[in-house]
């Protein structure tokens, strides 16, 4: 047997592992600038592409990625179409990043080689611990979101952004749990579905919290449907209670401030996006329907229409129509019907229902629910997405007896 170190392979894994992981920094605080964010990711993309045997139709004709990049496409050509060339090339360069992201990640799943998939599947625990530090030391040190002090960085997410991250990195961490064989890492896993719990009410985001009580319940009914002639009401009966607790604990630690957003006549409302916001938004769309205005400054284009400065439709499906037009709408329902329908078809599979089903309640829950009041950023919603390819991952290590634990 050679145990002879290939010092040539370590150090392109090395910069392809870094990349990734300087590229997801770009999703939280990071010192690092746009320009080595793309460096990172794009020479990651470069190197495996290079030394790994890629089954190019496979990678790019799956249905899935094909539409995401006529997605992409077509907000590329609505940027182009509006702004001036170097603004519109600027744009388009920083979203190509959340491309080449979608693409290594399907990359290293499907790579032969197990320390890219043992890599890739960290980077959801990973991200959760990450996102758990930004969450409770800026809680149990006093800072206040934004604040600029010590860690300035960590306190700045302690809000909205944080809250919706902690509920997309849910599909495969949670699911693995009833993938997984060995206890410590169940244990692990459920360590880590345990701190989003409670870290997501910690955050203060309303709309992080009632997209977490709604995907809680949502996996919860799903469950009880799929499983309602095999366990006792007894079961099912502590369940439900289990899930009410959740969602109830986490409306009721925000449930002055939710009622207050609620109520209250600012623009930051809800009734403040209903009234003043969406309105203004479709003043914007109504001008240019059908190609819409691309990865703009949303500030600047619906100034004129509203007069108030704001940075987004606080509405994911108002921000798709406003950047793309009801073409690239359409493209975007279109996608999304074969996200779900993937997972769709994992749940039909009896012995991967509950995965399939974590796909399904997220979508949910944080796409609809909470893409309803808040936007979903491009990066964020590439990484959301390859999320699907996890579960192949965890499948082929599974078969290979490396991450479930068997003898």
């Amino acid at each position: 047997m050679n145990s002879k170190l290939n010092w040539k392979e370590l150090i392109i894994d090395f910069f392809i592992y870094l990349g990734v992981i300087v590229h997801l920094s770009m999703i939280l605080p990071s010192p690092l600038g746009p320009g080595g964010q793309d460096i990172g990711i794009h020479l990651a993309l470069i190197l495996l592409l290079a030394t790994r045997k890629i089954n190019l139709k496979k990678l790019l004709l799956n249905k899935l990625s094909l539409i995401y990049l006529v997605f992409f496409i077509l907000l590329a050509l609505s940027t182009i179409l509006y702004s001036e060339t170097p603004v519109a090339m600027n744009a388009v360069r920083s979203r190509f990043k959340a491309v080449s992201l979608f693409f290594v990640i399907q990359i290293l799943c499907f790579s032969d080689r197990k320390n890219d998939k043992f890599f890739v599947l960290s980077l959801f625990p990973a991200f959760l611990v990450y996102i758990a530090l930004a969450t409770f030391i800026p809680f149990l040190a006093g800072v206040e979101p934004g604040r600029v002090g010590g860690i300035r960085a960590m306190g700045s997410l302690w809000h909205n952004r944080t809250a919706r991250l902690w509920n997309m990195v849910l599909p495969v961490t949670a699911a693995s749990f009833f993938i997984v064989k060995s206890r410590v890492l169940k244990a692990v896993i459920a360590f880590f579905v345990l701190i989003t719990l409670v870290g997501v009410p910690m955050t203060l985001s309303r709309a992080g919290t009632i997209s977490l009580a709604a995907l809680v319940l949502i996996f919860a009914g799903g469950v009880f449907f799929q499983h309602r002639r095999r366990l006792s009401w007894r079961r099912w009966a502590a369940g439900a209670a289990i899930a009410v607790a959740v969602a109830g604990t986490g409306l009721g630690l925000n449930w002055p401030a939710v009622t207050e957003r609620f109520a209250s006549a600012d623009w930051t409302s809800f009734t403040g996006r209903v009234d003043v916001i969406w309105p203004g938004t479709l003043d914007a769309v109504r001008q240019r329907p059908v190609i819409g205005y691309g990865f703009s400054d949303f500030t600047q284009v619906t100034r004129r229409f509203i007069g108030i400065r704001y940075r987004h439709a606080h509405n994911l499906f108002l921000q798709v129509l406003f950047e793309g037009g009801v073409l690239t709408f359409a493209v975007f329902i279109l996608m999304s019907w074969f996200f779900l329908k993937r997972a769709w078809k994992i749940m039909k599979r009896e012995d991967k229902t509950l995965y399939g089903l974590s796909f399904i309640s997220v979508f949910i829950a944080v796409m609809v629910i909470h893409g309803m009041i808040e936007y979903i950023r491009f990066i964020p919603f590439a990484f959301f997405l390859s999320s699907i390819w996890f579960y192949d991952a965890w499948i082929r290590l599974k078969k290979s007896k490396k991450c479930s634990g068997e003898k």
